[in-house]
């Protein structure tokens, strides 16, 4: 078995509650050569005074001043990890047990693949677990490009179910600090450049507490996502159909949340720029001619 060090990145602000859960999940891993490095973005919770009771040489507490933008502090995490491999735990996510070791086995059985993913569960605030595989637990176990499948939004990806090799870095650069997160448009370029796997006999499990997931795609997610399709449509990476196509639908789930956000006019003109880009999306027509009601 390998010993290689794997340094997790696990960024958090005013999650003193559940932070503690997270950072359980990763002291309990099967595979034990790993730093912990735990940037805290200004929290005023307590948060620092509770890094204090862990004793664990693994971890490096490092409180920052607040800024809100995920991309920099992911980057200078990236940018501090000292070890062959990277993994990224939320603060409000767990590990199955045995997921690094998991990880870390796939990379080194598979020296031309750059990144891996597991599975995903996810569990209410009540403790209820809910599996959800998303969709790309259908991949076999395998060295694939699913960068095109990432793009169509059928290949779902979080941070948390991530380990890749801090070396692919160097042709896919850091996240892009322009945006608020920065994480889907960052793991699309490494797609562009890497071979990945799917492995399914490990997870990550997430919390439904409202910061972290949504039925519709938040006004900030839906500029990611878009400047990731831009991005790539500008350099010729994904064709005319398949860039309007996945316009198209990110303008219809930014507008739905608009109409529950009760931005009626913001939301018409939404639908509308949907409707321009697909003349045949029905349900765009009717939730445009609802906001007029």
């Amino acid at each position: 078995m390998t010993n290689r060090l794997v340094s997790i990145i696990t960024l958090t602000y005013n999650r003193r509650n559940i932070l503690g859960k997270s950072i359980k999940s990763a002291l309990e891993q099967t595979y034990t050569n790993f730093e912990l490095l735990i940037l805290d973005d200004g929290s005023d919770d307590g948060t620092s005074e509770f890094m204090q009771t862990f004793s664990d040489s693994r971890i490096s507490y490092k409180y920052l001043n607040h800024s809100g933008n995920v991309a920099a502090l992911r980057n200078k995490g990236m940018k501090l990890a000292k070890g062959e491999y990277i993994a990224f735990l939320d603060s409000d996510d767990l590990w199955s047990p045995n997921k690094l070791e998991v990880q870390v086995n796939c990379l080194e059985d598979n020296p031309e693949t750059g990144i891996t993913f597991c599975g995903t569960k996810r569990w209410d605030s009540y403790g209820n677990i809910k599996e959800n595989h998303f969709k790309h637990l259908e991949y076999d176990s395998v060295p694939q490009n699913l960068f095109n499948d990432f793009i169509v939004n059928k290949f779902i990806v979080v941070p948390s179910a991530c380990l890749f090799r801090k070396s692919v870095l160097n042709q896919s650069g850091y996240s892009n600090e322009n945006l608020i997160t920065g994480d889907t448009e960052f793991i699309s370029r490494i797609l562009i450049n890497e071979l990945a796997i799917v492995d399914k006999d490990a997870y990550v499990e997430m919390t439904q507490n409202g910061d972290n997931m949504t039925n519709y795609i938040q006004k900030d997610s839906y500029h990611e996502y878009q400047y990731m399709l831009d991005y790539n449509f500008e350099r010729n990476l994904i064709s005319q159909p398949i860039y309007t196509k996945m316009s198209a639908r990110m303008s219809y789930l930014l507008a739905k949340q608009l109409l529950v956000e009760n931005k009626l006019k913001e939301s018409r003109k939404v639908f509308g720029k949907t409707i321009r880009m697909n003349k045949l999306n029905y349900k765009a027509w009717f939730y445009y001619l609802k906001s007029y009601l």
